[in-house]
């Protein structure tokens, strides 16, 4: 983890981020650090708290209606290459996975990513690279199945 300006500097835009963060962390469970940029992050993946599935903005409208039609939310992040990202609770650890986002399957065709170990920008104040579209509530995350039961 990088050391950051974040949290040696106290500026009142530098205090809400750390604020911020401490928020992400404590609230809603994500293992939330500040990146060499000052930018919230996380890593989603199989060990994370969170697993990230990414699709392209009009079909994460889509999803986002039928979740809603159902009412259940979900934490939904919009990030600056106009993707939707969908953070989902826990999913199998198992060859499945691989199959239902592959080279060929229909999720892979409508480019619909599960992000594994990657580096997730959080929303932070003064950067306009994450934005939520739904915020998260707690640290209860739907499961990862109920998103693809849209």
């Amino acid at each position: 983890m990088a050391t950051s300006t974040i949290d040696s500097v106290n500026t009142p835009v530098l205090r809400a981020t750390s604020q911020r963060r401490d928020l992400y962390q404590s609230e809603f469970g994500l293992n939330a650090f500040f990146d060499r940029q000052d930018r919230i992050v996380f890593y989603g993946g199989l060990d994370a708290a969170a697993r990230v599935v990414a699709m392209p903005r009009h079909l994460g409208v889509c999803v986002r209606s039928a979740l809603l039609a159902d009412r259940m939310q979900m934490p939904i992040i919009s990030s600056l290459t106009s993707r939707w990202l969908f953070l989902t609770g826990s999913a199998p650890k198992d060859s499945a996975l691989s199959i239902l986002f592959g080279p060929g399957s229909r999720f892979a065709k409508n480019d619909v990513v599960l992000m594994q170990g990657v580096l997730i920008t959080l929303p932070t104040p003064g950067c306009p690279d994450a934005t939520w579209i739904s915020a998260p509530s707690g640290r209860d995350r739907p499961p990862f199945n109920e998103l693809f039961a849209c």
